[in-house]
């Protein structure tokens, strides 16, 4: 079975990067966390729900889980900016 140029060169293209859009996913979806954990965190504690201590400590969770979510995402945004990273 003989694989076409235009076959070939696309394949060669999501080699360079194949993790790409699945990192990307992880990351929106791990930053989301912590953004909407952060809010949640945030509501509860000025309602009073939550003792200070508990409040700090989620508050770093959910900061640290931004931080690992953006730098996911800002790791991939080079590998996004090839032309054809997008191809199907």
């Amino acid at each position: 079975m003989d694989i076409s140029d235009e076959m070939r060169k696309r394949l060669q293209k999501e080699n360079d990067a194949p993790l790409r859009l699945p990192l990307l996913g992880m990351g929106a979806v791990v930053g989301g966390k912590g953004f909407t954990d952060l809010g949640l965190t945030l509501i509860k504690g000025s309602m009073g729900m939550l003792v200070i201590a508990d409040q700090t400590t989620m508050l770093g969770i959910d900061i640290g889980c931004m931080a690992v979510g953006a730098g996911i995402v800002l790791r991939c945004v080079p590998m996004l900016k090839s032309k054809d990273a997008l191809v199907v």
